[in-house]
């Protein structure tokens, strides 16, 4: 049975991917504790709530979720930690080595959005 963050998350998801592109995709959301979160991501950290994982000739996505992190933050993050991942959607393909310009991007595109749209 989900928490109520996570059902919020997935809420969130739902409405971010209505509002972009995203919408076009399928995409899954998987919760874990934390334990099982750090055995299913080699490069995440005890503090990562969430990676998402794309295939994206197929369209396809699936963001894995660290639900113990979940529960530590306020609704305004989630919304943005879900918008944040849908963003890797769009840039995951043009990735080279490393993440780290992708996750500067990610975060400018989630900001931007939720600045951009209405609640």
């Amino acid at each position: 049975m989900k928490t109520e963050k996570e059902i919020l998350f997935s809420q969130y998801v739902e409405k971010w991917c209505k509002k972009t592109w995203a919408g076009w995709w399928k995409v899954e959301v998987v919760y874990y504790s934390e334990h099982e979160f750090l055995k299913h991501e080699e490069d995440a950290s005890i503090f990562t709530l969430a990676i998402c994982h794309n295939n994206w000739q197929y369209m396809e996505a699936k963001i894995n979720v660290n639900s113990d992190n979940l529960e530590d933050i306020n609704n305004d993050e989630i919304e943005y930690t879900a918008v944040h991942e849908l963003m890797h959607i769009f840039l995951n393909e043009m990735r080279c080595e490393g993440i780290e310009h992708e996750e500067r991007v990610a975060t400018m595109l989630a900001r931007s959005f939720l600045l951009a749209v209405e609640k």
